[in-house]
């Protein structure tokens, strides 16, 4: 919208749902009420309606084969990746956790360590266990919620 006046975001929003019809009646007769004191809301609802009926006349081209068969190579390799990482990490978790265990046994089992070694040591394979949880948490929140996800460089 390029006018001399501030856009509003709330407004703009609510007058698209009001073109699009998901408003209930209520507010649909409040919008209405309100359009017949601002023209620059009027002229907004025309411009989004002329938008959404040109909109709707679109048609989506279907791909042609190669593209399918490139996306469809590259969907099979991304997937493959994927599951052979997922089975290296679960892997190399399990002999990591199992080395672990082990280490803590055979320090807590030591009659000749002092107490304060045993729970040191036991403190330290607590500390990395909660930053391992930490770091990986954090990274599958950050690759769930970036906004660069799609952009190609």
């Amino acid at each position: 919208m390029m006018s001399g006046k501030r856009e509003d975001p709330a407004r703009d929003a609510l007058l698209s749902a009001y073109v699009d019809g998901e408003l209930d009646p209520e507010a649909a007769a409040e919008v209405e009420r309100r359009l017949e004191d601002d023209p620059e809301a009027r002229s907004l609802v025309a411009d989004l309606r002329r938008l959404k009926t040109l909109a709707g006349t679109m048609r989506i081209r279907d791909p042609r084969p190669e593209e399918w068969e490139r996306f469809w190579a590259s969907h099979y390799n991304r997937v493959e990746r994927s599951l052979g990482w997922l089975l290296l990490a679960v892997g190399g978790l399990l002999v990591a956790a199992w080395a672990g265990y082990s280490v803590v046994a055979a320090i807590w089992s030591s009659p000749d360590l002092p107490t304060i070694v045993r729970w040191g040591a036991l403190a330290g394979v607590a500390g990395l266990l909660v930053l391992l949880v930490s770091v990986v948490r954090e990274r599958l929140h950050r690759r769930r919620t970036t906004r660069y996800r799609d952009v190609i460089r």
